[in-house]
C-alpha cells in the first residue's frame, strides 16, 4: 500500500513546519497576474493558510473561491484563520472531484503530490473537466529533477527515491510523495490547449532562504535549499 501524508497533524502551524510557497508575495503575485474580477476558482489542497485567498479577495472582491481540502483540520484552521462571504469550504478528494464546467481557474499550489503518478494525473484529468472552456488550470509543482539534485548531496540521506514513479519517500514513516517533471508535465498537457512552464526556486529572496534553512537546515544545508526549485504551470482549457 502507497502510504499518504496525515496532513492534519501540521494544521495549526503549518508555515512554521512545512514549506508554505503562498507565504511568499513574489509566488502569489504569479497567480494574481494570471486572474480577473468575478471568476469561480477553485484551490484544490488549499491546506490551512489564508495568504493566497486574502490577495485574491483584496485585488478581485467579486471573487467567488471555494476552498477544498481531504484533511478537516487543514479547513477548520482556515475557516478560523479567514472567512469571508465569497469563500466557501468543502472537504473532497481531489482525486474524485465531481464538477463539470464549473470554473474559471482551478489553482493548486505545492498540493498534487500523490502516491503515484497515476494518482497525479488523475487529479489533472478532473481538473480539466471542471474547468470552463478557456479556464486555467495555475499550479506550483514539486520538481524531481531537483529532488535528484538535492538528495545526491545530502550526506545521511533520510530519503528514498522511486524514479519510475518519481517519488520521494521518507524511509522512516514509509510516506511517499509523487513529484513532477517537464516530461510528465508535458504528458498531463496534452489536454489542454496551452502551457506555460517556468523554473521557479524556492527561495527567490534572502529572507525566504533563512526561513527554508530555518525549516530543513537539520538534513539539509544552506547551499542545497538555495538550489531547491518548482516548476509553475499555467495550463488553458481547449
Amino acid at each position: 500500500m502507497k502510504k499518504e501524508l496525515d496532513w492534519d497533524q501540521h494544521s495549526k502551524n503549518y508555515d512554521k513546519e512545512i514549506y508554505s510557497i503562498t507565504k511568499w508575495k513574489e509566488k502569489r503575485d504569479r497567480i494574481l497576474e494570471e486572474l480577473k474580477d468575478g471568476q469561480k476558482i477553485l484551490i484544490i489542497g488549499c491546506g490551512s493558510e489564508v495568504y493566497l485567498q486574502k490577495d485574491i479577495l483584496k485585488e478581485y472582491p467579486n471573487s467567488k473561491i471555494v476552498l477544498s481540502d481531504y484533511f478537516k483540520g487543514m479547513l477548520k484552521q482556515s475557516k478560523k484563520k479567514f472567512n469571508h462571504e465569497n469563500l466557501s469550504f468543502k472537504q473532497e478528494d481531489m482525486r474524485k472531484i465531481s464538477y463539470e464546467d464549473e470554473f474559471d481557474v482551478i489553482i493548486s499550489t505545492n498540493s498534487i503530490l500523490m502516491p503515484t503518478i497515476k494518482e497525479n494525473n488523475k487529479v489533472f484529468k478532473k481538473c480539466h473537466k471542471a474547468l470552463k472552456r478557456d479556464g486555467k488550470l495555475i499550479a506550483y509543482l514539486p520538481s524531481f529533477e531537483s529532488c535528484l539534485s538535492m538528495v545526491e548531496k545530502i550526506e545521511e540521506n533520510p530519503f528514498e527515491l522511486d524514479p519510475k514513479e518519481q517519488v520521494l519517500g521518507d524511509v522512516v514513516d514509509g510516506t511517499r510523495q509523487s513529484f513532477h517533471t517537464t516530461k510528465s508535465i508535458d504528458e498531463v498537457s496534452k489536454g489542454f490547449k496551452s502551457q506555460n512552464l517556468k523554473k521557479v526556486f524556492i527561495s527567490e529572496s534572502k529572507e525566504e532562504l533563512d526561513h527554508v534553512e530555518k525549516l530543513y537546515g537539520e538534513i539539509l544545508p544552506r547551499s542545497v535549499c538555495k538550489q531547491i526549485f518548482e516548476w509553475y504551470v499555467v495550463l488553458t482549457k481547449r
